[in-house]
C-alpha cells in the first residue's frame, strides 16, 4: 500500500486547496503522522498559503521550509540554466527527509501561476512519479461544458498513460450543479479499471471572502469586536456615508459596511 498521494491540477482555480483540506481531514483521523509536501510553492510574502492553513488547522509538526522543495523563482532559475535534473533530485531529496518522519505524506502539486502554464500538468505528473506517489487529478468544472469537461479528462488520462503515472481518479471540481448527472455519466462511460471520481457543484459560500481575510490584506487593526467574528463570510459591501439609522435599512447578513 502506499504511504504517499499526489494531488496535482490540469489547470488553475481548480479548488485543489479545498481537496486537499479534505483529505488532510480524513487522514489525519486514521494515520498516526500525515505530512503535507508541496514540490513547488510560489510565495508571494514569508510563507506559502496553502501550507500554512494546512500546518496550522491540522497542528503538524514541523517547520514550514521542510514542507516544499524549492520556490517558484528558485525551480524557474535551474530550468533557465537546463538544470531540470536538479529540480527534482532537490525535491526528491526534501521530500525524503519529510517522509522519514512521517506515515504518510500528502503531496499538493503546483498552482498555475508560472509562466510554465501549458507544461504544468506533465511536470506535475512527472513529480508524482519521481516520488513514488499515485495521483489524484482535480479538474476545474466551473462555466465548463459536459462536452468540455469530458475532453479534459481523455487529454488527462492521455498525458497520465503516456508518462506511466499510477493513476487513481479525478474529482471534477466546481461543476454546474444542474450538470452533475450528465458529468458522472460521461465519467462511468469512460473509468479505468479502480478509477475513483468524484464529482463537486459549485457553492457560492466557498468563494466568499471573511473579514479576517480582508483585514489582514489591508493590514487593519481591530480595535472592538470578538475575535471570532472576523471569520464570518462577507455577502456584500456598503458604503456608510449616512446615519447610522439609514445605514440599517440597507445592510442584510453578511454585509461589511465601509
Amino acid at each position: 500500500m502506499s504511504k504517499n498521494l499526489y494531488i496535482a491540477a490540469a489547470e488553475g482555480d481548480s479548488g485543489k486547496s479545498l481537496i486537499v483540506m479534505g483529505l488532510m481531514s480524513i487522514l489525519t483521523r486514521h494515520v498516526k503522522q500525515v505530512g503535507l509536501f508541496r514540490p513547488i510553492v510560489n510565495m508571494m510574502g514569508e510563507k506559502d498559503d496553502d501550507i500554512e492553513l494546512v500546518s496550522r488547522h491540522f497542528k503538524l509538526p514541523f517547520n514550514h521550509d521542510a514542507m516544499y522543495g524549492l520556490t517558484s523563482d528558485e525551480a524557474f532559475d535551474l530550468f533557465q540554466q537546463g538544470k531540470s535534473d536538479e529540480i527534482h533530485t532537490t525535491i526528491l531529496s526534501k521530500y525524503k527527509k519529510l517522509e522519514s518522519k512521517c506515515d504518510f505524506v500528502l503531496c499538493e502539486g503546483t498552482d498555475y501561476t508560472s509562466s510554465l502554464k501549458p507544461f504544468e500538468f506533465e511536470f506535475n505528473t512527472r513529480l508524482a512519479n519521481n516520488l513514488g506517489a499515485p495521483i489524484l487529478v482535480v479538474v476545474n468544472g466551473k462555466e465548463k461544458s459536459v462536452v468540455d469537461i469530458s475532453d479534459t479528462i481523455q487529454l488527462i488520462k492521455n498525458v497520465l498513460i503516456r508518462e506511466k503515472s499510477t493513476y487513481l481518479g479525478v474529482f471534477v471540481n466546481r461543476v454546474h450543479k444542474p450538470d452533475m448527472g450528465a458529468i458522472i455519466g460521461v465519467l462511468d462511460k469512460y473509468k479505468l479499471e479502480d478509477e475513483i471520481d468524484f464529482v463537486i457543484p459549485e457553492l457560492e459560500t466557498l468563494q466568499k471572502l471573511t473579514i479576517r481575510q480582508i483585514s489582514n490584506s489591508l493590514n487593519a487593526k481591530r480595535i472592538y469586536g470578538d475575535n471570532s467574528v472576523l471569520d464570518y463570510d462577507v455577502n456584500d459591501f456598503k458604503v456608510g456615508a449616512m446615519n447610522i439609522e439609514n445605514i440599517l435599512k440597507h445592510v442584510t447578513t453578511g454585509s461589511l459596511v465601509l
